[in-house]
């Protein structure tokens, strides 16, 4: 354990490190930084050439790596155009399970409640069991069901009529 820290092994590490520097070629002159100046960001292409593209087109060894690279090669995926794709399927399903709502009536059976409250004062007016008959067809409910609701339910003659 305190090997990596004993005097020899530091000596030994130091003299490593110098001859791996010693075989390695020193730069002699730095490397040039890029002169192409990069577009303000925000700007998108423009019809006029800026200096650093008229600088490319100048530099011979530039145009030479293009060269080696050729022409763009855009790869295609084309994606088949299924007849049958799942959810296609699935809408059909849904489409054939749902019922037929064409020949349902729109408006629900029942009374509103003004054609109710017609009805109680019609018969409060005549309490009888004609006018109950008569009721009962004209407003196409059940007798059974309109006598108890005439037995427990009064229209009040203050409600206005809509």
């Amino acid at each position: 354990m305190g090997q990596a820290k004993s005097k020899p092994a530091r000596q030994a590490g130091a003299a490593a490190s110098s001859a791996a520097s010693a075989r390695a070629p020193a730069a002699s002159t730095p490397l040039p930084k890029a002169s192409r100046a990069a577009p303000p960001p925000g700007q998108g292409s423009s019809f006029e050439k800026s200096q650093a593209i008229l600088d490319d087109a100048r530099d011979p060894q530039f145009l030479r790596n293009l060269d080696a690279i050729g022409p763009l090669q855009v790869k295609t995926r084309t994606v088949p155009v299924q007849g049958s794709s799942t959810m296609l399927n699935i809408m059909q399903v849904r489409a054939q399970q749902e019922p037929d709502d064409t020949d349902k009536r729109t408006v629900t059976p029942g009374l509103s409640a003004s054609e109710a409250v017609r009805l109680l004062c019609e018969y409060q007016d005549h309490p009888t069991e004609a006018t109950l008959e008569r009721l009962a067809v004209e407003y196409d409910v059940d007798k059974a069901t309109l006598s108890r609701v005439v037995k427990h339910v009064r229209a009040s003659e203050e409600q206005p009529l809509v």
